[in-house]
């Protein structure tokens, strides 16, 4: 899996553009193309994992679900709208997200991966 996380992240399957996925963009240029790559899901429960990649952009994003996520390449900065807190993200950091929270992701030129469990 090692592969997927890190050089081989283009592997990941296109899955449109953020605001096909219902982010909210400024512009189109701030509409980035995301990829996303399903590992496995827990039976009989509400609960996947996956890699995720975004090229450049900037969009807000409402949860659909609960998030644990950790960085495997590049870094974003996420903003938290309810409280306006903003924390850059890097390799091997992480965060959780709450269903229903509201956050804005900046991503820079070189894009990011993570590799997110949804619950």
């Amino acid at each position: 899996m090692k592969s997927i996380l890190k050089s081989d992240y283009k592997k990941l399957d296109l899955i449109g553009k953020a605001s096909e996925l219902g982010a909210i963009t400024k512009n189109d240029k701030d509409d980035a193309k995301v990829y996303e790559k399903k590992i496995g899901s827990i039976t009989n429960a509400d609960s996947s994992f996956a890699v995720f990649r975004s090229e450049k952009g900037q969009y807000l994003v409402e949860y659909p679900f609960s998030e644990h996520a950790i960085v495997v390449e590049g870094s974003v900065i996420i903003t938290d709208m309810n409280t306006g807190l903003s924390q850059q993200y890097s390799i091997g950091e992480g965060w959780v997200v709450e269903k229903g929270q509201k956050v804005t992701f900046e991503v820079g030129e070189e894009g990011f991966t993570k590799v997110y469990w949804a619950f």
